[in-house]
């Protein structure tokens, strides 16, 4: 019986006594009827049956409640170690290096203090926020979703992955999640798990990048390689370069064992070698390997440990040596006729030694002029090394080594050898060695390479000097190319600078005239091409090349054929002359202006003497007069002979350029009274951008309103008459190098941007010339006007190329 069930318990006890003595009392009675009818002999049977019921009533009742008690007893003894075991598993979940949270109706009932030192709260701050877990925005989409949802179904919530929380400070957690339901009835119904993954994802990233690396070294090398297992043998990767030596595919070579590439008669010595190879990087020397065609090659075989899929494995180099071993035992083979070929050869240039062992047994006379010994004294020395110089014979010991162990050594090194006076003389050695009959003989050919390598040094030094002299090019303002056919070989820094390509791109060009613009390249390439098929240079010609950006720039070229040359490469100087042409134009436009200003000046002077002349007549014929209508009629004439005398006055201030009026004026007011004037009355729209800090300008307001009238009328008739301008105006700091060639300092930048179909590019030169026009009837003298009094007044007008559809004029002006 349960230890909750009291009431349940002491109901059963009465219940069984009660049917015991019910039944007993029952067939008693009715058993003493049947045995004897008489008084006496009743009440000796009732009295008997009283005692005996007591008796088994006691014994009956004994039993139940011993078993009940028994039965209370380990109850409560195991509810004694169940509270033991919670206590116990309290203090394990509190010391857990992961964090524990019970939830009761998804809200926390008990955090453990890895939890919150995870998360950055306290227990008690847990219980009052919202949600324990906050999941970082854009990441974890699934478990956010899955954890919001969570109340929908408490019952059965259950979810695991990785995720990214926010904790308290901010700060991003790198956690795996596990949420499960407990069993209900008790005083939580979930179980959230948190674990701390940040170093171990960090490391399995380190270890998933080095991995990456090993296998682009590992399957991109050049010699084959191949990975097997230590304990099995079976082979678990191989880059290509082993698959084509051996002649398997991928699938085929990772099914096999190491034993497979062996003959089998040398299995038995696979084994013995394997089982005794060092834990680290070893030499096991020539083995013979068995390709896919059955056919077999001698591999050298160099070893070493290696982690590979988390576990030790081992890395083998195996290269195909088996060409090199066939030349080797034919080169043994021809040195047996030594004697022969030394004699043939002892007047020869080259130095022959043969030596047995260490010391040398015979040397042609070239080894006594190279050494300054006699053969007697090399022959007599313990050690044909001694002749080596001391910073050059360790390794010459070591190669010695290496060779003595039969491992393959590259035959030919440059040495050092010591002469008699003591200089060091510089040598290429080629060393074969034979052994037969126990022997080591080894057969040298020394070769003095002093010539050769000052020949070397000076083409080094003679390099350098090119380099340096690239080098200073670079640092100039001329660029230098060198082409091979019409591709670009090599390039400066400076043709970078000029082009506003980098080195790479340059040097990438298909053909140096891409930098040409599309309509003139045709014309240049054949002309050029023309020229240096007959061998000529071509000096100091011009050529208009596209910058990277867009700008056309106009540069002056030279090409020089390298000859003689195979390969018919030709040397590209180029020099940017952009601004000293534009220099020149600009010259040249104030040269035009100055010639217009001298004309208008002359006419205005004969002009202003005429007028002078009829003023002096109007004056006579005004004192004999008394008519007031001819007087008012003479007075007209006056006045208008006053107007003409003022306009005469301006085109004067005009010719002398540099007579003016200049004060400060309010640029925004006089932008918007000219502008507005001329487009009044008609469709187009004027947009104005013009900042409220805008400082004044420094100039004379009449002809500064010219400017823009002349500009906005420009644009109007170019939109015709409908259409937006738009005029904008801000401070700008010019420095050195400027669009405008002015001065370093600070101006007013104004822009008008109209919607018309633009300046054709080909006319664009010489929009700022006197009487150019495209206009039917027009003067063409509105921009050179324009140009010239803003070149009076210190500042500048030019033409941008409009993005698109349409033109823009910029001007720039001092600021007062």
């Amino acid at each position: 019986m349960p230890l909750t069930s009291p009431r349940r318990t002491a109901f059963r006890i009465a219940a069984a006594y009660c049917l015991a003595g019910a039944l007993w009392i029952a067939a008693s009675d009715t058993l003493i009827y049947r045995l004897s009818r008489r008084r006496p002999v009743l009440e000796g049977i009732e009295v008997f049956k009283g005692w005996l019921f007591i008796l088994v009533t006691g014994l009956l009742l004994y039993q139940l409640l011993r078993r009940s008690l028994e039965r209370l007893r380990r109850e409560q003894e195991d509810l004694r170690t169940q509270t033991e075991l919670s206590g116990s598993m309290r203090r394990a979940i509190e010391e857990m290096g992961e964090g524990v949270l019970f939830l009761k109706h998804g809200q926390p009932v008990y955090a453990n203090p890895s939890f919150c030192r995870m998360l950055g709260w306290a227990s008690e701050e847990l219980k009052e926020l919202p949600s324990p877990l906050t999941f970082a925005s854009g990441e974890s989409q699934a478990l956010a979703s899955a954890w919001a949802g969570r109340m929908e179904s408490p019952a059965g919530f259950r979810m695991e992955g990785e995720a990214t929380l926010l904790a308290r400070d901010g700060r991003r957690l790198e956690a795996e999640l596990s949420v499960k339901p407990l069993e209900p009835g008790g005083l939580a119904d979930h179980l959230v798990v948190l674990r701390d993954v940040s170093e171990a994802r960090q490391d399995k990233l380190a270890l998933r990048r080095q991995e990456e690396q090993y296998r682009l070294l590992f399957r991109n090398n050049p010699n084959p390689m191949f990975v097997y297992e230590l304990a099995g043998m079976r082979i678990l990767e191989a880059n290509q370069a082993a698959l084509g030596q051996y002649g398997y595919s991928r699938e085929e070579f990772l099914g096999m064992n190491l034993k497979d590439l062996r003959p089998p008669e040398e299995v038995e010595a696979l084994l013995k070698d394997v089982a005794g190879l060092p834990d680290r990087i070893h030499r096991s020397g020539c083995w013979r390997h068995r390709r896919k065609d059955g056919s077999l090659l001698t591999a050298e075989i160099i070893s070493g440990p290696a982690i590979f899929q988390g576990r030790n494995r081992r890395l083998v180099l195996a290269q195909d040596v088996t060409e090199r071993i066939t030349t080797q035992q034919a080169l043994e083979a021809q040195t047996r006729l030594y004697g022969t070929v030394l004699k043939a050869l002892s007047d020869a240039g080259e130095g022959f030694v043969l030596a047995e062992g260490r010391k040398a047994v015979f040397c042609n006379p070239a080894i006594e002029r190279i050494l300054g010994r006699d053969a007697r004294e090399i022959l007599a020395a313990d050690d044909i090394l001694d002749f080596v110089a001391p910073e050059a014979r360790q390794e010459s010991l070591r190669r010695r080594a290496l060779r003595d162990e039969g491992l393959t050594v590259s035959d030919t090194n440059e040495s050092l050898l010591v002469h008699r006076s003591g200089r060091r003389v510089e040598v290429e050695l080629c060393v074969s060695v034979s052994r037969e009959g126990g022997s080591v003989r080894r057969f040298i050919i020394i070769r003095d390479i002093r010539a050769r390598k000052e020949a070397e040094r000076a083409l080094r030094s003679q390099t350098h000097l090119y380099e340096t002299m690239l080098k200073a090019q670079s640092d100039m303002r001329v660029g230098m190319a060198l082409l091979r056919q019409r591709r670009v070989d090599y390039a400066n820094e400076a043709v970078a600078r000029i082009t506003g390509y980098s080195l790479a791109e340059l040097e990438g060009l298909d053909s140096v005239f891409l930098l040409v613009p599309e309509p003139e390249r045709q014309a240049v390439e054949q002309d050029l091409r023309r020229r240096l098929e007959a061998g000529k240079a071509v000096e100091r010609f011009e050529a208009t090349v596209l910058h990277k950006d867009g700008r056309r720039l106009e540069l002056e070229l030279s090409i020089q054929p390298l000859a003689p040359d195979p390969e018919r490469r030709t040397l590209l100087l180029l020099r940017d002359v952009t601004e000293a042409r534009q220099a020149q134009r600009e010259m040249l436009k104030s040269n035009k202006l100055e010639s217009l200003g001298l004309l208008a000046g002359g006419v205005a002077h004969d002009f202003n003497n005429t007028l002078a002349t009829v003023m002096g007549c109007l004056a006579m014929a005004k004192a004999g007069l008394e008519d007031p209508e001819r007087l008012e009629t003479l007075a007209g004439a006056e006045n208008a002979l006053r107007t003409a005398r003022e306009m005469t006055r301006r085109l004067l201030d005009f010719a002398r350029g540099g007579r003016l009026r200049r004060q400060p004026i309010d640029l925004e007011a006089l932008l918007r009274s000219s502008v507005d004037l001329v487009l009044r009355g008609g469709r187009a729209r004027v947009e104005y951008s013009l900042p409220p800090d805008l400082p004044r300008a420094l100039g004379e307001e009449s002809q500064l309103g010219q400017v823009a009238s002349n500009l906005a009328l420009n644009a109007a008739e170019a939109m015709k008459g409908q259409g937006l301008l738009k005029v904008r105006a801000e401070r700008a700091i010019l420095g050195e190098d400027n669009e405008a060639l002015l001065p370093p300092g600070e101006y007013l930048k104004v822009e008008m941007e109209d919607e018309g179909p633009g300046v054709p590019v080909e006319i664009q030169d010489r929009i700022f010339d006197p009487y150019f026009s495209t206009k039917p009837g027009g003067t063409g003298l509105g921009l050179a006007a324009s140009y010239a009094i803003l070149s009076n007044h210190g500042g500048w007008l030019g033409l941008l190329p409009a993005p698109g559809k349409g033109a823009i004029f910029r001007f720039y002006l001092p600021v007062a």
